[in-house]
């Protein structure tokens, strides 16, 4: 048997926004990976917005978390990461069913998936499943199997990823 083979992240293009989603079961890792992305993005501001408690950007980043009570309007929470314009801004939201529901994204949310290039942001969704989620929270080629999971040529390109196990492959397969 064969090793599979592995590629790296993407880079991070800080001039251009940029969503990720990242789908997986409880404790499987989607605010880790989250984390990850959201410690390393270079230049920006940070808003994290936390309905459940679970995801903690650390104490040095300086970003603004708004967890609990405090988010009662997400879609609000929202609107205040997308102004001013003229800032770039990540936002990191941890509970992606809460803030995209199907068929009822608030319109900061929508501005947020359809315009974050005019917004200069960049959001991390972190989420159970894609099922009951606004499509444009995880784009075209995401899927609910990790890719990571998926057995060699199951993946459009055929090949294994190196994504955790709790991320959507949305990015892949990787330019050569």
């Amino acid at each position: 048997m064969t090793a599979a083979r592995t590629w790296a992240y993407p880079a991070i293009d800080p001039e251009s926004n940029q969503i990720l989603a990242f789908f997986g079961r409880k404790g499987s890792g989607k605010s880790a990976a989250a984390r990850e992305h959201f410690r390393q993005w270079p230049g920006c501001d940070r808003l994290v917005i936390d309905v459940t408690g679970d995801a903690d950007p650390g104490d040095d980043l300086q970003a603004t978390v708004l967890h609990g009570p405090l988010v009662e309007d997400i879609d609000k929470a929202i609107g205040a990461g997308l102004f001013p314009r003229d800032r770039k801004m990540l936002l990191w939201i941890d509970e992606g069913g809460e803030a995209f529901p199907v068929n009822q994204t608030g319109p900061n949310g929508r501005l947020l998936l359809h315009q974050s290039r005019h917004y200069n942001a960049s959001a991390l969704i972190c989420a159970p499943r894609p099922k009951g989620l606004d499509p444009l929270s995880y784009g075209p080629r995401a899927s609910s199997t990790p890719c990571s999971a998926r057995p060699t040529g199951a993946a459009s390109s055929g090949r294994r990823c190196s994504t955790p196990k709790s991320t959507a492959c949305t990015a892949w397969p990787p330019s050569p």
